[in-house]
């Protein structure tokens, strides 16, 4: 990686998968990119970030974890080379509060976790 850069550049460094032994020497899982703090993950697993999300909405909204489990569904996670943005995704049910409360979650994980992989 040059040292000239952009957070761009970084961004789609981290983003390739053949680059995380050169990202992470120590072979420690890290929720972010250790070239800067560009927000796409590695390491991190969809188990991991489906566990992130359902303890942040029970610290921001209350509720037990099978309750948020429920309305949160599985993590789908998708090619990152097709969808080098955002690989994964989520099912939805819940109520309808549950699913706002969610959704409006979702877009700050998706900043701090983008790029994550397969169980």
């Amino acid at each position: 990686m040059p040292p000239s850069a952009d957070k761009a550049d970084v961004c789609r460094f981290a983003a390739d998968p053949r680059n995380l032994p050169l990202i992470n020497q120590a072979g420690a899982r890290t929720s972010a990119c250790l070239a800067v703090n560009c927000g796409y993950a590695v390491g991190m697993t969809a188990s991991d970030l489906e566990q992130l999300i359902i303890a942040r909405l029970i610290r921001e909204r209350g509720g037990t974890t099978q309750t948020w489990q429920r309305a949160l569904g599985k993590v789908i996670v998708r090619d990152a080379k097709k969808y080098a943005h955002c690989n994964w995704d989520v099912r939805l049910s819940g109520t309808d509060a549950q699913r706002a409360a969610i959704e409006q979650l979702l877009d700050d994980v998706r900043l701090e976790h983008s790029i994550v992989a397969a169980d």
